[in-house]
């Protein structure tokens, strides 16, 4: 990764991205209206705002080594 990031290849900068977004698209991304004051602005709280409910992050410290991933992790990860 470290390469990538030197070479300027393959790097996508998500702000600059999300900035896009909200000034040419705002009713697609869920914080363009929210509160400068909201405390969190983590994916779980993005997941909410998109469906409803938080990310369960459960798995986040789940054996992600262990192969095969079980089918929970693998819809995580996506």
């Amino acid at each position: 990764m470290s390469d990538a990031l030197m070479q300027g290849t393959a790097v996508i900068d998500l702000f600059r991205v999300q900035q896009y977004i909200c000034e040419h698209y705002p009713e697609v991304f869920p914080y363009h209206n929210v509160s400068a004051n909201l405390k969190s602005r983590g994916l779980s709280e993005l997941v909410r705002l998109c469906f409803g409910k938080p990310l369960d992050k459960s798995l986040q410290t789940s054996d992600w080594r262990k192969r095969p991933l079980k089918k929970s992790q693998l819809i995580y990860s996506g």
